[in-house]
């Protein structure tokens, strides 16, 4: 309240990072099932790499499951599509029926429809009370062995926990996670010991495109405040 009292205008800067997210969401799901890694951490460490007992998954004609059905979500369903030839099935409960008439996919009703279906899940939501915890134990028992989660939204989503238990169990192949409920995890956190999880310090943003973007809204923003004007992406 004290921000309107006394004239403090604040924005935000929505969309300059959706590219480099939806890039990182890819990098991620590629690292994890072509084992891009873990090759390069063994070969690092000198150890001895028998190929064939590290075999990977191709992405062709896969299904990848993308819960979220916003900026994020569209751009990763219009790569994966159009690279790999995937099929797209998307959960959304929030976004109209009619959303996506470009891109083919399968808009499924529930989680629970989805999550059978993926071959790679990725995740574009935000985190709230609804989607805490929403890729727990009983949504990853749904998911095919060969499966791998990616989660490039919010820590929080996923249950680290749980997820760890999936992989070590043989429930689930990886994941790939740029996000955490404490960041950055440290190589403590049990999932850093799983050569089929890839982590990334929360830098699904970090590009020079888009810095560049967001200082130029930042400017173009601090203008229209200046001239009394309503900017872009203002919150309060």
């Amino acid at each position: 309240m004290w921000r309107r009292a006394r004239g403090v205008t604040v924005c935000r800067t929505p969309g300059v990072n959706k590219e480099a997210v939806a890039e990182l969401a890819l990098a991620l799901a590629l690292s994890v099932t072509r084992r891009v890694a873990q090759f390069d951490r063994d070969i690092r460490s000198g150890g001895v790499v028998e190929r064939s007992d590290f075999l990977g998954m191709e992405s062709w004609q896969k299904t990848v499951g993308i819960v979220g059905m916003g900026n994020i979500g569209t751009l990763v369903a219009r790569k994966w599509h159009a690279a790999f030839d995937a099929r797209i099935v998307a959960y959304d409960p929030y976004v109209p029926a009619d959303i996506w008439p470009d891109i083919p996919h399968r808009r499924a009703n529930s989680l629970a429809e989805l999550l059978p279906l993926a071959d790679i899940l990725t995740l574009h939501l935000p985190l709230t009370d609804e989607s805490r915890g929403m890729i727990g134990a009983a949504a990853l028992a749904l998911m095919k062995p060969s499966a791998v989660v990616m989660n490039t939204s919010r820590g929080g989503i996923v249950d680290e926990l749980a997820l760890y238990d999936a992989i070590v169990a043989g429930r689930l192949f990886g994941a790939g996670l740029d996000v955490f409920e404490r960041e950055p995890p440290t190589a403590a956190h049990p999932l850093m010991r799983l050569p089929t999880v890839v982590a990334t310090p929360h830098a699904g943003g970090g590009t020079y495109e888009t810095q560049a973007r967001s200082s130029l809204l930042v400017a173009q923003q601090l203008f229209e405040a200046l001239a009394g004007r309503e900017p872009l992406g203002r919150v309060a």
